[in-house]
């Protein structure tokens, strides 16, 4: 079960539920798509559907459960967590247990503490006095209930080392692919026959914690310095939209960089295949740091791995060692991305089978099918000590 609009997330999701069918379990879908709630088989096809117009979208969602749930059966629900816990998901989590239905609340990010003062200054810098005081209305309205939520969800799967979170048992993963549906690159004529240029790129629901401003700013280092004479032409290529692009636009304008920035807008299909096989380097998160979170297992970076792509980061991703060959690990700091330091890095590894190395190894350690079976096999655990404890 799932809220979002997202392409990316939505790709993720639907990678995760069919990774989950092939764990032997019958399952459904469940995602709001404007005003309905739809739940669909892994063929997409949809099963049911609800209106949930409303005032207020998560309070239809309740209703609309508690209907479906008075004669329908089932024995587990597996939420993507919807950010704020506020009454009406309290409330669904509640009636989940009221119903015998073991909860596993997925949460992609933890803390959230800075992410959400970060945000509620930006609101105040854009005079959106409105929506800030809705903003810190529901925080402080989330802090309150999401500390009393462990007598109702089983177990929270995180992509982050923590035993609990909120009184609650975790589950560790890994952010995943579904390798068969990312193909690996192919080098582009740009890649093969023009040493003078050089294409990063970056894919992402843009905000402050992917850092791509570090990128920008170290362009105008690069073009601002003294190295005229053998200057390689370097174009970074955003992909996506979000809540920083129009900042990102602005910084790129102010830097003087628009004949280097190119701002792409949501690309998938074959357009995202051809950016990718232009891509020399990808731009993982640069700005985890910014939100609190040093260590991650970010979904971006298991793409650029399965498609065959070296890239930049700056946290600590737990599969990834710190002398991985093809992968440059920068600090986790507000400093402008060293474009002399990127070249250099990727000079190191041209003569190198980089593409089926990296996809070699998003294939052993990165496959949502060897993730969720560790979720599999803790409902199974679960079910199992519950048929025990109900014989005895």
């Amino acid at each position: 079960m799932f809220d979002t609009s997202s392409i990316g997330i939505r790709k993720k999701v639907l990678w995760q539920f069919k990774a989950m069918e092939k764990q032997g379990f019958e399952i459904e879908l469940a995602y709001r798509k404007e005003d309905k709630l739809i739940f669909i088989n892994t063929a997409e096809a949809v099963l049911k559907e609800y209106n949930i117009s409303g005032l207020w979208y998560r309070s239809s969602i309740y209703k609309s459960l508690k209907i479906l749930l008075s004669h329908n059966v089932y024995d587990v629900v597996y939420i993507r967590t919807p950010g704020f816990v506020d009454p009406a998901f309290y409330k669904t989590l509640n009636l989940f247990k009221r119903k015998g239905i073991d909860v596993y609340l997925e949460m992609p990010t933890y803390p959230i503490g800075k992410e959400y003062i970060m945000y509620c200054k930006q609101l105040f810098k854009n005079r959106k006095i409105k929506r800030l005081i809705f903003q810190i209305i529901g925080g402080l309205i989330h802090k309150l209930l999401s500390r009393k939520i462990k007598k109702f969800v089983s177990y929270i799967v995180t992509f982050m080392s923590y035993k609990k979170i909120w009184g609650i048992d975790v589950i560790e993963i890994e952010n995943g692919v579904t390798i068969e549906d990312i193909p690996i690159v192919t080098k582009s004529i740009e890649r093969t026959t023009d040493a003078d240029n050089l294409v990063l790129l970056g894919v992402a629901n843009v905000d402050v914690w992917h850092g791509y401003d570090r990128v920008l700013h170290g362009l105008a280092n690069y073009y601002q310095s003294d190295q005229r004479s053998n200057m390689r032409n370097i174009k970074f290529y955003i992909v996506g939209e979000g809540r920083e692009i129009e900042n990102l636009k602005l910084l790129s304008s102010k830097l003087s960089l628009e004949g280097n920035v190119c701002f792409c807008g949501m690309r998938s299909g074959k357009e995202l295949d051809n950016l990718f096989d232009k891509a020399d380097l990808g731009i993982s998160s640069l700005g985890m740091h910014r939100i609190g979170v040093l260590q991650g297992s970010t979904l971006k970076t298991k793409e650029y791995c399965a498609r065959g792509i070296p890239f930049v980061y700056a946290y600590n991703e737990k599969q990834i060692p710190e002398d991985f060959t093809y992968a440059l690990k920068i600090p986790h700091n507000e400093e402008a991305l060293n474009m002399n330091t990127v070249m250099n890095f990727l000079e190191r590894i041209a003569e190198l089978p980089i593409e089926e190395t990296l996809r070699k190894f998003a294939e052993d350690n990165f496959t949502w099918e060897k993730q969720m079976s560790i979720v599999a096999s803790k409902i199974r655990e679960r079910k199992l000590d519950e048929s025990f404890n109900g014989e005895l």
